[in-house]
C-alpha cells in the first residue's frame, strides 16, 4: 500500500556520534599529514649533510694525497743532497788521509767531517725526519676521517631507511583514515511510497543522516505506526 514502513529503529544522537568521530578521523589525518611532512623534511636534510660531508671528505682526502706527496718528494730531495755531503766529506777525508807528502793542514780547508759539516748534515737529517713524521700524522688523520665519514655516512643511510619505512606506514595509515571518515555505511532504510528508497538513504554521510531524520519525520506524519520508533 502507500503506506512507509521503516526497517530501522533511528537514534537521535547518531548524528553525534558521526560527527565526533569524524573529527577524530580529521584529526588523525592532520597529525599524520604533518608527521610525514616532517619526516620528508628530515629526510631532505639527511641527504644535504650526506652530500656536503662527500664533498669534505673528497677535499680532505686530495688534500691529504697532496700533503703526502710534497713530503715524499721532500724526503727524496733531502736524501739525495745527504747523501751527497756524506761522499763528498768521504772522498775528501779519504784523499787527504792518503797523500803521498803529508803537507801542513789548512784548517780552513779541512775536508773531514767538521762542525761546520756534521752541522748541517744533521739539519738535513732532522728535516728528512720531519717529513716522515708529517707524513705519519698525515696518515693517521686520513684514516681516522675517513672511519668518520664511513660511519656517518652509515648512520645517515639507516636514518633515511627508517624514516622512509615511517612515510609508508603513517601514508597507509593516513589513506585508511581517509577511507573511514569518507566511509559510507547504511545508517537506516526504509521504503517510500511507491516501494521506492530515497538515494540519500543508502550513502550514510552526515548530510544522509540529516536527509534520512528529515524524511523520517515526514514518514511519521503519515505513518501511526512509526510513531513507535520515535
Amino acid at each position: 500500500t502507500g503506506v512507509q514502513t521503516c526497517a530501522l529503529p533511528i537514534s537521535t544522537d547518531l548524528k553525534a556520534d558521526l560527527e565526533a568521530k569524524a573529527g577524530e578521523l580529521e584529526a588523525t589525518i592532520k597529525r599524520l599529514s604533518e608527521e610525514i611532512e616532517t619526516a620528508h623534511l628530515a629526510i631532505s636534510t639527511a641527504t644535504v649533510d650526506m652530500q656536503r660531508a662527500s664533498e669534505n671528505r673528497k677535499k680532505e682526502n686530495l688534500d691529504f694525497q697532496k700533503t703526502v706527496a710534497d713530503q715524499t718528494a721532500t724526503a727524496e730531495i733531502l736524501n739525495k743532497a745527504l747523501d751527497k755531503m756524506a761522499t763528498f766529506y768521504d772522498n775528501a777525508a779519504f784523499a787527504q788521509t792518503h797523500k803521498e807528502t803529508p803537507t801542513p793542514p789548512v784548517p780552513q780547508m779541512e775536508y773531514s767531517k767538521s762542525k761546520g759539516s756534521t752541522g748541517v748534515m744533521s739539519m738535513i737529517e732532522k728535516l728528512i725526519y720531519d717529513t716522515k713524521d708529517i707524513t705519519a700524522k698525515s696518515k693517521k688523520s686520513e684514516s681516522e676521517a675517513q672511519a668518520a665519514y664511513e660511519e656517518l655516512i652509515a648512520n645517515t643511510n639507516d636514518s633515511i631507511l627508517n624514516l622512509t619505512k615511517e612515510i609508508t606506514t603513517k601514508t597507509k595509515a593516513k589513506a585508511q583514515a581517509k577511507k573511514d571518515k569518507s566511509d559510507k555505511k547504511p545508517v537506516m532504510t526504509f521504503k517510500a511510497k511507491g516501494g521506492a528508497a530515497p538515494a540519500a538513504a543508502k550513502k550514510g554521510t552526515l548530510l544522509d543522516v540529516e536527509a534520512d531524520l528529515k524524511l523520517f519525520k515526514e514518514a511519521v506524519e503519515v505513518s501511526p505506526v512509526l510513531k513507535n520508533f520515535v
